[in-house]
Parts: C-alpha cells; sequence; structure tokens
C-alpha cells in the first residue's frame, strides 16, 4: 500500500500568494485549494481561516521581498547607467508594495491584525516601523548617489518620499482596480516613464518653451507699419 503524498505548508503558501496576488482579497479558499491541489479541508485543518492563510502567505512573501528589495539599494550606488537603476529599482518597488497593498487591505479588515508592518504593536519598542526603515534607505541611496556626482543637489528626503509614494500609488491602484481599470499600464513601462520624468524633471526645456522674436525681427516689423 503506497504511502498518502504529504503536501508541505510551502507549497500551499506559494499557491495562495499567486492566488491573492492574481485577486486580491477576494480570491477565495476553492481557489488556492485548486492551485495547490489539494482539499478546502486541507487548508482549514492547517490555517483555520483564510484571513489566517491569507496573513501566512503574505507575511511570509513580505519579510522575503524587502530583504531581498531594499536591503539591496546601498549596494546599487555608483553601479551601472543611472536611469537603468532606477527604472530596476522602481519596477522591483511595484512588485514588492503590490504585497504591502494587499496585507493593507487585509489589515483594514481586520484591525486587530498587524501583518503589514512585519512589526507588530508588541515588537514597538524593538525599533523603527519596517516602512520607516526602508524609507531612510531610500534617502540614503540617494545621497549616496549625489555624493558621487550622479544626481544633482536634490533634497533627498523629499526624492524619496516622492519616489516611493509614486511607487505604492500605482500598486495600489492596479490592486484595488483589478481588471476593472479602463486604462491600465504595463509596469515596467510606468517605471521607464517615471524615471525619465524624475531625471529630466518636468519643467518645459529650453527646446519646448514659446519662441520669442528678435530685437531685430521687431525693429523690422515697426518699420514696416
Amino acid at each position: 500500500m503506497s504511502r498518502p503524498v504529504t503536501i508541505h505548508d510551502e507549497i500551499i503558501l506559494a499557491a495562495a500568494r499567486d492566488v491573492f496576488l492574481e485577486h486580491g482579497i477576494r480570491a477565495t479558499s476553492a481557489e488556492v485549494a485548486k492551485r495547490a491541489n489539494v482539499s478546502e479541508g486541507t487548508l482549514f485543518k492547517r490555517f483555520r481561516t483564510k484571513d489566517g492563510l491569507f496573513e501566512a502567505a503574505m507575511t511570509q512573501a513580505f519579510h522575503a521581498e524587502a530583504e531581498r528589495f531594499v536591503g539591496s539599494l546601498l549596494g546599487r550606488v555608483g553601479r551601472g547607467e543611472l536611469q537603468h537603476e532606477l527604472e530596476e529599482v522602481a519596477v522591483r518597488g511595484i512588485e514588492f508594495f503590490r504585497k504591502i497593498v494587499a496585507l493593507n487591505m487585509m489589515q483594514a479588515a481586520n484591525p486587530g491584525r498587524s501583518a503589514f508592518a512585519g512589526r507588530g504593536a508588541e515588537h514597538e519598542e524593538q525599533g523603527e516601523h519596517r516602512a520607516i526603515e526602508g524609507r531612510r534607505l531610500f534617502e540614503a541611496y540617494f545621497e549616496a548617489e549625489k555624493r558621487a556626482g550622479r544626481l544633482r543637489d536634490v533634497d533627498a528626503p523629499i526624492l524619496a518620499r516622492s519616489f516611493m509614494g509614486a511607487l505604492y500609488n500605482f500598486a495600489a491602484m492596479e490592486v484595488m482596480l483589478g481588471a476593472g481599470d479602463p486604462e491600465p499600464m504595463d509596469h515596467r513601462h510606468y517605471a521607464k516613464g517615471l524615471v525619465k520624468m524624475l531625471l529630466r524633471g518636468i519643467g518645459a526645456l529650453p527646446t519646448d518653451a514659446p519662441k520669442r522674436r528678435s530685437v531685430k525681427t521687431s525693429k523690422t516689423a515697426r518699420k514696416a507699419r
């Protein structure tokens, strides 16, 4: 008699992450069970509720992705062409914030939970909120690029907040609207356009400015009158 196949929690959590990221918190336990190739009974035996499954899957993803994304920022200083590096940071940032938005939505629906931060209330005394840690790393990254002569003398804290905010907002709208967005945009296209706009600034370029008549032309026109 063959032994029953053992389904590891990691397989279930990986399937749950995929389903929740595709369908948001509206995803059903039946969809997760189908993706993991297990019964719904197996899911609830191990995680008790859909909320519990969501929190376990997404919090695990948050910790792993936070270390890969934010932790690698300073290693990018002075490396490669700045525009390309920032585009990669933006792409990874959007992919990271998709998970954060999903966790935020679950936390809003369940105020007692503190999965998003990675530091619940019971850990507040141990250090800063992870979002603050991330923002400080972005500030340090932009300051380092300034010292390397690859950025103008911009206000790094404002740039960090603006950059992170733009990435978070894109991810939030994407998750909240889902297939209902009448004008969806590929996140890589957005990242490229955002970085290009930041590096060039939004002031009118010399070639875009209204053309002024020369003094010579103006005098000629007055004589003609």
